[in-house]
């Protein structure tokens, strides 16, 4: 009986180890799923983070041409006024030469 009460401990400690050694398999499975998890997350992420600096820089691009021609704008706005101007002073002494014509 008392061999057969060691051979018992010693199946129920290799049922245990066994037991044991299933349960660090899996948490160890568990572990490396989540790994690979958060690897495809932080590759999405950087992939992201590559589409957001490329549409950043597509938009500072849009604003820099933006400004290159609300510049041409005011410089075209400005001759237009100052055109404006030497046609209202030609008109104007166009109008007093024909006044002093009439006088």
């Amino acid at each position: 009986t008392r061999l057969s009460k060691e051979g018992l401990r010693a199946a129920k400690a290799e049922l245990a180890l066994t037991k044991a050694r299933k349960e660090y398999r899996a948490a160890v499975d568990a572990l490396q799923d989540t790994a690979t998890t958060l690897r495809q997350s932080n590759a999405d992420k950087e992939t992201l983070v590559e589409a957001l600096r490329t549409q950043v820089g597509e938009q500072d691009r849009i604003m820099s041409d933006l400004k290159r021609q609300a510049g041409r704008v005011r410089g075209a706005e400005k001759e237009r006024d100052e055109q404006q101007t030497r046609a209202d002073a030609a008109e104007a002494g166009a109008a007093k030469r024909a006044s002093q014509a009439e006088q």
